[in-house]
């Protein structure tokens, strides 16, 4: 992994430039590597949560299309200090819900 150095052009750069070079902002640094390439098959566990991911990242942009859930959303990330709406309800999507009482 490189790092990048007093370049204004690429000091900024974050994620993948072409098919090769993904670019990291790590704190105030930049470096950039060759993008890695996974020889292996994914195993049963990662296809069962990028399907879970993906399940996820379609209630999200529902949630966020609908006029009285987005707000909700914004509502909730500014309370527990998240950064958006989207990550409000993706965190809503993947948590187990906790059940206090039967």
């Amino acid at each position: 992994m490189g790092k990048v150095v007093n370049n204004q052009l690429t000091s900024t750069f974050s994620g993948k430039f072409g098919d090769d070079i993904i670019f990291r902002r790590i704190g105030n640094s930049t470096f950039f590597a060759r993008k890695g390439v996974s020889k292996k098959p994914p195993t049963p566990a990662q296809k069962g949560r990028r399907h879970l991911f993906a399940e996820a990242h379609y209630y999200v942009s529902l949630m966020l299309e609908d006029p009285e859930q987005h707000p909700w959303y914004s509502i909730i990330a500014k309370v527990n200090c998240m950064r958006n709406a989207h990550a409000a309800a993706m965190k809503d999507f993947m948590s187990k819900p906790e059940i206090d009482s039967v």
